[in-house]
């Protein structure tokens, strides 16, 4: 029916996992995966290139790459964490959503932007 992973999560922890009131929930609202709730959307643990393009929505990840302690990373990887904590392991199923975390807000709801060359590090992406 065209609803993301990320969209199902949130409907289902707004209605305190209740499948029926959840259903309902997407069906008459229009969820915004811009706007962050606490408590109701779950933090994504990443790394590598996912917590560089997650970078911009730094209070939604956990860098899993700057935990050093073994027992801290499989802590943070457990599936019983996932729904005590509201921690989900980041996959390519919330990409959708999550693009518009990290898109610059002035780019939002417009049809074009500038950028200019010298806003942007291309060093950061290419070896110059």
């Amino acid at each position: 029916m065209g609803y993301t992973k990320l969209n199902c999560e949130h409907a289902l922890r707004r209605a305190k996992n209740n499948i029926d009131a959840a259903i309902e929930f997407l069906f008459g609202n229009t969820y915004d995966s811009s706007i962050v709730i606490h408590g109701i959307d779950p933090y994504l643990v990443c790394g590598g290139d996912e917590a560089k393009l997650m970078e911009r929505a730094s209070n939604t990840f956990i860098n899993i790459d700057l935990v050093s302690d073994t027992v801290l990373k499989n802590f943070f990887k457990s599936k019983e964490l996932k729904n005590i904590l509201n921690i989900n392991i980041f996959t390519v199923d919330f990409i959708a959503d999550l693009v518009s975390r990290v898109i610059p807000a002035e780019w939002r709801n417009v049809d074009s932007a500038i950028v200019s060359i010298e806003s942007i590090s291309l060093q950061r992406y290419f070896s110059l």
